[in-house]
């Protein structure tokens, strides 16, 4: 009967059950599948100034939405294949195509990362060098974000404050008068500009920008 009750009162295995090793192990990372990696080797390997790639460009975008790396990698050959800051065809095919509203999908999306909205602020200001674009970047929203962005990263400084701050002298200043009205609307828009022309006094192209859009929210 003892040894009976010994085997009964034996204590319990100080060793870690097998579940909980399980569950100490690092998460295996996602499998990149077939078609996002193929997507992501073309983004690498397209070259500039090719506007007949704009198509596939903007259907990644489209397809890896959550995506910022890949978000990121289309948004600088979205500028690249619309000929930079030209007038040129190339602008209104991105727009048609949906360009407008994949840059304001992707600001939304990742609010946090500076450096993608930099990117997104590089093709708006491209796509706002061509007039007839304006109004429906307008009608989208994208002059909001764009407000959004420097509010958000007021300190990122180059690209983002130099042309989100372009952007929107762009849109006021080429729109039409309803377009103007509509910007200089914006809520915090001035403080906004402002901040930027107080945190960048050595960066000129900032400071050009600034008192352009100071100049046309006050005229």
């Amino acid at each position: 009967m003892k040894a009976v009750l010994s085997v009964f009162n034996k204590p319990k295995s100080t060793k870690p059950h097998l579940q909980s090793i399980d569950e100490e192990q690092p998460p295996t990372p996602p499998a990149v599948s077939t078609a996002e990696k193929q997507d992501r080797d073309f983004l690498d390997a397209v070259e500039d100034d090719q506007d007949e790639n704009l198509p596939r460009v903007l259907q990644i975008m489209k397809k890896h939405p959550q995506n910022a790396e890949m978000q990121q990698k289309a948004l600088l050959k979205m500028w690249d294949a619309m000929h930079t800051f030209h007038a040129h065809p190339s602008k209104d095919t991105a727009m048609s195509l949906g360009a407008g509203d994949l840059i304001l999908s992707a600001m939304r999306n990742h609010r946090a990362d500076n450096v993608l909205q930099s990117k997104a602020c590089i093709c708006l200001s491209a796509l706002s060098s061509q007039k007839s674009t304006i109004k429906r970047l307008v009608e989208l929203g994208t002059p909001e974000q764009a407000v959004t962005a420097l509010q958000t990263h007021p300190n990122s400084g180059g690209s983002l404050g130099w042309m989100g701050l372009r952007f929107l002298a762009d849109c006021m200043e080429h729109g039409g008068s309803a377009v103007n009205a509509s910007v200089r609307g914006i809520a915090g828009i001035e403080e906004a500009v402002r901040e930027q022309k107080r945190l960048h006094t050595t960066r000129a192209d900032i400071q050009g920008e600034a008192d352009r859009c100071l100049r046309l929210l006050n005229q």
